[in-house]
């Protein structure tokens, strides 16, 4: 998989005791949490990007859709939790680059959310990236499609919130304050999982953003980052703060 589409963590750089919650109305829910965390991680592959997408948001081009299972999706068996539980009555709020809702693992899985870069009237449902749309089908990708694909929590719906425009590093120091906006108005959204698969450097304002989502007894989930060639051992924000799943 190309850098720029590892779920795992799009690096975004600006200026230099968790509450618990029932997520998935079981005692299952730190099991599948960590699933959901594992797979992020092991940056899968999703079939490939929306085939009709909506006027003024072209969709990001996408590979083929995979043939087979993919190694890490079989090896984790999110099935084997879905006699418990497969996410029924729980959205997780994806902060990234948008999610389309016309890829068909996400058809009538996305709700209406938020853009805090540009562009307001999508409500977060356009992806000209492609990378918030990975990450939103490694969550929640549905399990009827007839592809040897499907999300963690396939009965579990998105709150898309746009903060990204492409997956380039910047160094725009207003991104770590709309990425806190973004959190704070995600926990306003009754939402039980706030996933962010992007990296940035620590800020007062994400902190105490952070710091409110978990108040307000939201799971939030973050990159640990990627590790490229010589690159140096630096903390992951928001991953790096108290209380959020890495």
């Amino acid at each position: 998989m190309r850098d720029s589409f590892r779920p795992s963590g799009t690096v975004v750089t600006g200026p230099a005791g968790r509450p618990t919650r029932t997520v998935l109305g079981t005692r299952s829910t730190r099991t599948v949490l960590g699933a959901v965390a594992a797979v992020l991680l092991a940056t899968l592959v999703v079939p490939s990007t929306p085939a009709g997408a909506e006027p003024a948001c072209p969709a990001p081009t996408g590979g083929a859709a995979p043939t087979e299972t993919p190694w890490a999706l079989r090896r984790l068996d999110p099935a084997s939790a879905w006699r418990i539980t497969r996410g029924e009555g729980v959205t997780v709020a994806v902060i990234d680059s948008g999610v389309s809702p016309s890829h068909p693992l996400l058809k009538g899985q996305v709700r209406e959310g938020r853009d805090v870069n540009g562009l307001p009237q999508a409500q977060g449902r356009c992806d000209l990236a492609g990378h918030g749309t990975i990450v939103a089908g490694i969550i929640a990708g549905r399990d009827d499609t007839g592809a040897p694909y499907s999300g963690i929590a396939p009965a579990a719906r998105i709150l898309p919130v746009r903060v990204l425009q492409d997956t380039r590093r910047t160094n725009d120091p207003g991104l770590p304050l709309q990425i806190a906006a973004a959190i704070r108005w995600a926990a306003d959204q009754d939402v039980e999982v706030i996933n962010l698969s992007l990296v940035t450097i620590d800020h007062p304002e994400l902190a105490d953003a952070v710091r409110y989502a978990l108040d307000e007894g939201v799971v939030v989930v973050a990159a640990a980052g990627n590790r490229a060639q010589d690159q140096r051992d630096l903390p992951a924000y928001p991953a790096a703060y108290p209380g959020v799943i890495a």
